[in-house]
């Protein structure tokens, strides 16, 4: 009511600001208290009670998607994939030590630090291909580092790599089962 009354005003009130401020702070508290009992309760449970507690909420899961109508399950996972894309969405800004605390619903990959572009920079010495953001010497050190060329491979292999004929595809296609 007072979110609302606000958008309507398009200004904030310093009476509106505080009922709000006081509503979110109640309702942190509460969710507080609630993750506080919901811990106690799981550590004072063994094993076999959660368990038993885990498989009455499948059943009364499946019980409900069972009996629900098609239009509802499509709200139900149009729901599902809203709040997916808002948890991926999501990033963490510090990803420092993220690996020991993954979450699958994060797509890391759209981090700005994660993202690092294409290969579309080329070393002036050696003509190696580098990201945007890499370091100068990362590849022969400034021209430095120089390797010999690269032959072509022997018979065998050569076919094998070559992709021309049925046998070679299908290797190309199952290169990582044979290595």
């Amino acid at each position: 009511m007072v979110y609302i009354s606000c958008i309507v005003h398009e200004h904030w009130c310093a009476d509106d600001l505080h009922v709000a401020s006081r509503y979110i702070f109640r309702a942190i508290s509460m969710l507080e208290n609630l993750r506080v009992h919901a811990t106690e309760t799981r550590s004072s449970e063994s094993s076999d009670q959660r368990e038993v507690k885990l498989e009455t909420d499948r059943i009364r899961t499946n019980q409900i998607r069972y009996s629900e109508t098609t239009e509802l399950r499509e709200r139900r996972l149009q729901n599902v994939r809203i709040s997916t894309a808002r948890s991926r969405r999501t990033l963490h800004a510090d990803l420092n030590l993220s690996a020991f605390h993954y979450d699958s619903n994060n797509d890391y990959s759209l981090h700005p630090n994660v993202v690092i572009g294409k290969m579309d920079k080329i070393c002036m010495y050696c003509s190696a291909l580098k990201f945007k953001n890499e370091t100068r010497r990362m590849c022969c050190a400034s021209g430095k580092v120089k390797l010999p060329e690269l032959h072509s491979p022997p018979e065998p292999p050569s076919t094998f790599l070559s992709g021309v004929t049925r046998v070679s595809k299908h290797f190309l296609e199952n290169i990582r089962k044979y290595n």
